[in-house]
C-alpha cells in the first residue's frame, strides 16, 4: 500500500512536470531511471474507440497523453510498407468482400489466395480496403510513412516487425528521428539484430519463459548494448533480474494478460498490485485505463 501511495504521489508530481513534453524526448530519455514509468499501448489496444492500428486510434493515444505505441508493420507485393497487426488482411479489413476472389495477382483457386496475405497486395489495391470499424467510421489501412509522419515529434513508437526487407525497410527510415523508434519482432531475432546494428534504432526485447533471468541473459548476448527494455509479467520479476537488467542499462516493461483480462472487466485490483514492481513502462491493450490509474 506504501509502494502505491508513493506511485501515486510521483505520478502527479510527474504529470504536473513532465507530461506535456514527454512525446517530445527520445526513447533514451523517456526510458531513464528518474521518469515515471512510460504508458505504451500494445498493437490490439481497445479502449480508443478506434479500429487497431488506424491513423484515428494513433491521432486518439497522442491526444491521450499514451506515450508510446506499439506499430505493426507489414511489406506489400510492391515492397512498400503498411501499418498491420496480423500478416494477413483477414481479422481486421472488408478485404473478403472487396476481394471475394483473393489478390488479383493469384489464381482464385490457389489456396493461399484465401489468406488474404498483405505480401500479395500492392499499396494502389490496399487503398480500396478498409478496417473494420463497429461505428461504420471510414478507416483506411495506414502506410508506414502516413503513421510516421503522424506521430513525428509528439509520441515515441516500437516497430513491431513481421515481414520486411531490411534494405527497404532501412532507406525508409533513414530520413526518420530514429531516436524515437524501437525494434520488435517475434519471428527472426537475428534478422532484428543485423538490422538494429545496420541503422542504430534498439532493441525492445520479450521474456517469455517463467524462469526470466536465463532468458534475460540470451537476448542480451544476442542483442548486446541495441537492447533497452524487455516485457516481462510480474511473477517473472525477480530481485536477480531487477539487479542485472539495472547493471546493463535495460528497463523492464510490465505486461498484464491477466491484469488487462481483469481491467476490461472493471476491476484495477491486479494492475494496481502489478505496481508495486520496478518498471521503466507499462505495456497494455487498455492505455486509457492505465492512464487513469496512474493519475495522467
Amino acid at each position: 500500500m506504501f509502494a502505491r501511495s508513493v506511485f501515486a504521489l510521483v505520478a502527479a508530481l510527474a504529470l504536473q512536470m513532465h507530461c506535456p513534453a514527454l512525446a517530445q524526448v527520445s526513447i533514451t530519455e523517456r526510458l531513464a531511471l528518474d521518469q515515471p514509468p512510460a504508458v505504451a499501448a500494445s498493437s490490439n489496444a481497445k479502449d480508443t474507440g478506434y479500429p487497431e492500428q488506424s491513423l484515428a486510434g494513433f491521432n486518439w493515444a497522442i491526444d491521450r497523453g499514451v506515450d508510446i505505441v506499439v506499430i505493426g508493420v507489414q511489406e506489400t507485393a510492391d515492397d512498400r510498407y503498411i501499418v498491420l497487426r496480423d500478416a494477413t488482411l483477414t481479422r481486421t479489413t472488408n478485404v473478403r468482400e472487396v476481394y471475394p476472389d483473393g489478390p488479383p495477382r493469384r489464381d482464385s483457386g490457389d489456396t493461399a489466395a484465401a489468406w488474404h496475405l498483405v505480401s500479395d497486395y500492392t499499396i494502389d489495391e490496399l487503398q480500396h480496403i478498409r478496417l473494420r470499424d463497429p461505428r461504420e467510421g471510414d478507416h483506411l489501412v495506414p502506410t508506414l510513412d502516413e503513421t510516421l509522419d503522424l506521430i513525428d515529434g509528439r509520441m515515441l513508437a516500437v516497430l513491431k516487425l513481421d515481414m520486411y526487407d531490411t534494405d527497404t525497410l532501412g532507406a525508409l527510415l533513414e530520413a526518420r528521428a530514429t531516436e524515437n523508434l524501437l525494434l520488435f519482432t517475434w519471428s527472426d531475432q537475428a534478422k532484428l539484430r543485423d538490422f538494429s546494428l545496420a541503422t542504430g534504432i534498439g532493441v525492445w526485447g520479450t521474456v517469455e519463459n517463467l524462469d526470466a533471468l536465463p532468458a534475460f541473459e540470451k537476448l542480451l548476448e544476442l542483442y548486446g548494448s541495441s537492447l533497452r527494455i524487455v516485457d516481462v509479467e510480474a511473477d517473472q520479476i525477480t530481485s536477480d533480474l531487477v539487479a542485472r537488467t539495472t547493471e546493463n542499462g535495460v528497463r523492464l516493461s510490465l505486461v498484464g494478460p491477466m491484469q488487462d483480462m481483469a481491467i476490461s472487466g472493471g476491476n484495477p485490483a491486479p494492475w494496481l498490485a502489478a505496481f508495486d514492481n520496478p518498471a521503466g513502462a507499462y505495456k497494455t491493450q487498455y492505455p486509457d485505463a492505465i492512464m487513469q490509474l496512474v493519475g495522467r
